[in-house]
């Protein structure tokens, strides 16, 4: 089995950058090696990528970038890391029609990080996906989600965890089922997803924004979704979640919005919830369980929930699921919310 690592990719493009039906870059590997970083400089253009729902024989068609660790022999002892993927000082960034960024492990090692920057816009349609992935044989992280190492982080002054989504945008929206998850069934805790937006944040018609730790994990945490912006609007059965159904602690949904967040319809919500399945842990490098932050944390100038739209931190197991702290001026609660 190859010890060397992939290679990476560098794009510098200045005008647009158009990844269409089923076109991908990826930087894989099958060996003991990292998988390779891909970066897309983009220098103010637009980036796209399209992939067709599916081809003749009703398979899907995945646009995208790729960087992924497979299986490799359970004789192997040595860390592995899948590449970043990056692509930075765009206009726009968009994803249609199943299109994918994703950085996994589905061998021993971690997930890489992913970047997106836009000065305009990041958006996600027709069930696209923004992912990190740690596998069943995966590795994550052993940060815990706590106060100092989460500031730490927004400031800049220490390293997210691997597995993270970064974006940074004008404008950042998700529809049609489209998603940016960060998971793991192995062991070790998910990454962060931080996404901030000058203007405003958007889910709808099923869309979701995920960290989750899967009922197979050996031990790990769900990390953090923070969540920056003008205002955040929910709705059609979309939702930000964070949860555990494995041997781990659920995470911290952080929303600091300077006007109005609004969830609006039946299965639209904010949620931390701990699995039936879910057993608290207590990693090495905690001082106790309290460490670690849990719940959701709101700040708003105002919060509307319409229509049977929830904020909910719910147990059907034996664990917590977390506070919920609400800091808004105004709260209204309409039509069966």
């Amino acid at each position: 089995t190859s010890l060397a690592d992939a290679g990476n990719i560098t794009v510098n493009v200045t005008d647009k950058l158009e990844v269409l039906g089923g076109s991908q870059f990826r930087s894989d590997t099958e060996g003991q090696g990292n998988g390779g970083n891909v970066t897309v400089n983009a220098e103010n253009a637009i980036v796209s990528f399209d992939g067709f729902p599916r081809d003749s024989e009703g398979d899907p068609i995945v646009s995208g970038i790729s960087s992924q660790l497979s299986p490799i022999s359970a004789e192997f002892t040595g860390v592995r890391k899948a590449g970043d993927i990056s692509i930075l000082n765009a206009k726009e960034i968009s994803l249609t029609n199943g299109a994918q960024l994703s950085s996994s492990t589905f061998g021993k090692g971690n997930a890489g990080t992913i970047f997106l920057e836009a000065k305009d816009s990041v958006s996600l349609g027709g069930n696209s996906l923004v992912t990190t992935v740690i596998g069943k044989e995966g590795q994550g992280s052993n940060n815990q989600v706590t106060e100092e190492t989460l500031n730490k982080v927004i400031e800049g002054e220490e390293e997210a965890p691997s597995g993270s989504i970064f974006i940074d945008a004008g404008q950042v929206s998700l529809k049609d089922s489209s998603q940016i998850d960060a998971s793991t069934n192995g062991e070790g805790n998910t990454g962060y997803i931080i996404v901030q937006a000058q203007n405003g944040i958007s889910l709808s018609n099923n869309s979701a924004i995920r960290n989750t730790v899967g009922e197979e994990t050996q031990a790990g945490n769900a990390g953090l979704i923070g969540l920056g912006a003008n205002s955040l609007s929910l709705d059609s059965g979309s939702e930000i979640t964070t949860q555990t159904d494995g041997k781990g602690n659920a995470g911290l949904v952080l929303v600091r919005v300077d006007e109005d967040v609004s969830l609006t319809g039946e299965g639209t919500g904010i949620f931390s919830t701990v699995g039936a399945n879910a057993e608290s842990i207590v990693r090495e490098n905690a001082v106790s369980e309290d460490e670690s932050i849990s719940g959701i944390f709101i700040e708003a100038q105002s919060l509307f929930l319409k229509d049977g739209a929830e904020i909910s931190a719910s147990t059907f197991g034996l664990e917590n699921a977390g506070d919920i702290l609400i800091d808004a001026q105004s709260l209204f609660l309409k039509d069966g919310a």
